[in-house]
């Protein structure tokens, strides 16, 4: 998290003195948007990329993953609240804000809109698949790995549902901060240059709780399902499905059944 805010403070200085020779992004002829090697704005993207990617690697070598470990509630929504600013920040300035185009332009490059009645169905009905395929997999990995080494390889991601699961508002907080910050840096900004593998590869890889394990298998076909969902709908439709799937452990957790 360090190193992408340390990142993203360079990035800002580099794109506000390259502004006026970034220009805008190169189109298809569908309207839809590539990468562009001459330009600066795309150039910085790839070296944030792989600054991060790069972290993340530094952090599995050196310290074995992330612990998720928090003293207090208020420690994981205070650590939780400041990823989501800077994933937010990251692609609101990445798509030009302020430089070349104004707060209406910024939603509507990031695919973002007031959520429609397709939206909230979309987003829903896209949430209960991705549970089932998810389940699906879960259930697989279970099946296949030695009992000591499904608990290694899943303590990270329970540490992180732990820190989360004292309350259903916490657990809210967390499901829609992540999918909000998430969704607006990876499907908002990202996919439309990069396209859905790599910002789905970029999202997984990201994500330390499942890093070298078979979660990370399931989470990318998650990532595409969110990913799909952004373009034949909107990245409100991915926001929606991606805080339901994010919210709906919890919510199973806080039943008498789960």
């Amino acid at each position: 998290m360090l190193a992408l805010a340390v990142g993203l403070a360079v990035g800002v200085v580099i794109v506000l003195a390259n502004a006026k020779q970034a220009g805008r992004p190169a189109a298809r002829k569908d309207g839809r948007r590539r990468f562009n090697r001459k330009n600066a704005v795309h150039q910085l993207a790839v070296i944030l990329m792989i600054f991060q990617a790069a972290a993340v690697l530094w952090t599995l070598v050196t310290a074995g993953g992330a612990d998720f470990s928090y003293a207090n509630p208020a420690d994981a929504l205070a650590n939780l609240a400041a990823g989501a600013a800077i994933y937010t920040t990251a692609a609101i300035l990445g798509v030009g804000w302020t430089v070349r185009r104004n707060a209406r332009q910024v939603c509507r490059r990031l695919g973002l809109r007031l959520p429609n009645r397709r939206d909230w169905l979309a987003g829903i009905a896209v949430a209960a698949a991705l549970h089932i395929i998810a389940s699906v997999g879960a259930a697989a990995w279970a099946s296949l790995a030695a009992p000591d080494a499904l608990e290694r390889q899943t303590a990270a991601a329970w540490r992180l549902f732990d820190a989360f699961n004292s309350s259903l508002a916490l657990a809210a907080l967390f499901a829609l901060l992540t999918a909000v910050s998430e969704e607006i840096l990876f499907r908002g900004a990202l996919q439309p240059v990069f396209g859905l593998t790599v910002s789905s590869l970029f999202f997984t890889w990201l994500h330390l709780q499942y890093a070298l394990t078979p979660g990370m298998l399931i989470l990318f076909i998650v990532s595409l399902g969110f990913g799909l969902l952004r373009d034949r709908a909107s990245a409100t439709a991915a926001i929606i499905a991606h805080t339901v799937y994010n919210f709906v452990p919890f919510l199973v957790s806080a039943l008498p059944i789960g």
